[in-house]
């Protein structure tokens, strides 16, 4: 079995989401493979031992000896097998579950959803520019970062920015919810609470919380585009409204997975 290929990495580092789920896999795969190596190695070092034992006592310490090491080889092992059983089943809760599964395995990625559930998923970096939707951001560039899998997960993630961060804006956990909107272009909503930071002319940072609703949809030039809404909770009369955001430019990787058949 040949080892995989992992492309060069110059440091310019440009990977989209499908390219660091890929390297994740194939870490795991080389790492099953060097473990593999190593219970070969075992099993010829006691096939060495045994050839040249004899009915000694010394050598059959010697035996017991060599018998214990294995036997604590294979144990840790058997914990990195666990590790990397860990790290497999994370990395397929980042990918969004599909209906139409071409194979025929019993794993729960691979079998179809039940026909009511919404089926989203929303993961990487969209950029644009504020358009007249809110006139004190009007012109400024936009910035979000989504991690939200289709699996509930305490890991999710929404960060926005707008301008060089005159207004900031994260939320996380299992606080963050999404569905999917049905129509003609179907579109992801995601909404909860999280922590806004605003620049005032000052310099000084108001930190306090707030909530959100951010629609991602499909753009009619076939890329994404979304509207973040915020509402300061208490404290502050504060409210932003991104309005339409297309997003553009070499840096955006947003991909959005969202399903409402019936």
């Amino acid at each position: 079995m040949s080892f995989p290929t992992i492309p060069d990495v110059n440091p310019a580092i440009s990977l989209n989401f499908c390219d660091a789920v890929n390297l994740l896999l194939t870490s795991i795969a080389m790492e099953e493979i060097s473990l593999s190596k190593l219970m070969d190695a075992e099993r010829e070092k006691m096939q060495s031992v045994l050839s040249c034992c004899t009915c000694r006592e010394t050598a059959l310490c010697d035996l017991m000896r060599v018998n214990r090491s294995a036997d604590d080889m294979l144990k840790t092992m058997a914990k990195l097998e666990m590790l990397l059983q860990f790290k497999l089943q994370d990395v397929r809760a980042l990918l969004p579950r599909s209906a139409d599964c071409p194979c025929q395995c019993e794993m729960d990625s691979c079998r179809p959803s039940p026909p009511s559930r919404c089926e989203y998923c929303l993961m990487g970096t969209g950029m644009g520019r504020i358009e007249g939707a809110c006139a004190p951001c009007s012109g400024a560039c936009a910035a979000l970062y989504a991690f939200v899998p289709c699996r509930d997960s305490p890991r999710r993630t929404i960060r926005y920015a707008v301008g060089d961060g005159a207004l900031q804006f994260c939320a996380s956990g299992r606080g963050v919810e999404a569905r999917c909107q049905g129509g003609d272009a179907p579109a992801l909503l995601v909404c909860g609470t999280g922590q806004l930071t605003r620049i005032c002319h000052e310099g000084t940072a108001l930190v306090g919380a707030a909530a959100f609703t951010l629609t991602v949809q499909s753009a009619p030039c076939g890329s994404l585009a979304f509207r973040m809404q915020l509402t300061a909770c208490a404290g502050s009369r504060l409210i932003h409204d991104s309005g339409l955001v297309s997003v553009c430019g070499a840096e955006s990787d947003l991909r959005m997975a969202c399903n409402t058949e019936k």
